[in-house]
C-alpha cells in the first residue's frame, strides 16, 4: 500500500532516509574507529568488510526463506 503518490512527497521521504542512513552509517564507523585507537584507516576497512559480509549473508537468508516458502506463509498470502 502506498502512503505516499506524489513525486516531491517521494523525494522528501527519500531525502530524509538517506539523512537517517548517513548518521547510522556515521556511527558504526565511529564505534570502530574507538576500537581500534590509532588505526582509523584499518577500523574503517574493517567496517566496509563487514557491511558487506552482511549484504552476503542476509541475501542468503532471504533467498532461503523466499526459497522455502517462510515468507509466504508469514505474510498470509499463501
Amino acid at each position: 500500500m502506498l502512503l505516499a503518490h506524489a513525486p516531491a512527497t517521494l523525494l522528501g521521504l527519500q531525502l530524509l532516509n538517506a539523512i537517517y542512513i548517513g548518521i547510522l552509517g556515521g556511527i558504526g564507523m565511529l564505534y570502530f574507529q574507538d576500537l581500534m585507537p590509532g588505526q582509523a584507516g584499518s577500523a574503517t576497512t574493517l567496517y566496509t568488510n563487514t557491511i558487506r559480509v552482511g549484504w552476503i549473508i542476509a541475501g542468503s537468508l532471504a533467498g532461503i526463506a523466499a526459497e522455502s516458502g517462510i515468507i509466504m506463509r508469514s505474510s498470509g498470502l499463501r
